[in-house]
């Protein structure tokens, strides 16, 4: 069996490596050009926004995004009201969890708001300051918007130039 062989029974895997790869390279362009800290929560954020379908990446941006903001509004407050302290962790991250599952109907996504209050509050204990761990925090979301905006991008730019065969009824629906 020959590696081209092994590559076309997985067009789909092969399209998934590339819009990874785009997007990535991209990311990566970007953020140093803006002197972004870390591409790092950006890329995360591109390879978990990524689909092949459209409909299927523009709904995984917008659970990411929503999450996104859930969490880092318990954790703005949280790191506000009580300080850049681990006692107030905990209970943080739990209330967000549960915030998530009432306000957010996608399952998928109700990992996403703790884990970002965790971010949040975690750099304000790491800066050991309130206000550097907003800063920091609000570098996180910015990055983390940009990684999923990119993965829109990639995957609309590719919805247009090179579809799956098993999706190529995806361009006509939009």
């Amino acid at each position: 069996m020959t590696l081209l062989t092994i590559l076309k029974g997985n067009t789909v895997g092969i399209h998934y490596a590339v819009r990874i790869f785009i997007g990535t390279a991209l990311l990566w362009f970007v953020t140093q050009e803006i002197h972004a800290s870390s591409p790092l929560w950006a890329i995360i954020s591109l390879i978990i926004v990524t689909e092949p379908q459209m409909r299927l990446a523009w709904l995984a941006f917008r659970t990411r995004m929503f999450n996104t903001f859930v969490g880092s509004v318990v954790g703005f407050a949280v790191l506000a009201s009580a300080g850049p302290t681990p006692w107030a962790l905990v209970p943080a991250i739990a209330f967000t969890a549960l915030l998530s599952t009432y306000i957010n109907r996608v399952q998928q996504g109700w990992r996403l708001a703790p884990i970002t209050t965790a971010l949040v509050i975690f750099a304000g204990l790491t800066q050991q300051s309130a206000a550097d761990g907003m800063h920091v925090a609000l570098q996180r979301t910015f990055e983390v918007f940009l990684g999923s905006a990119m993965a829109l991008v990639v995957t609309l730019a590719m919805a247009r130039i090179w579809l799956p065969p098993e999706h190529a009824g995806d361009a006509e629906k939009k």
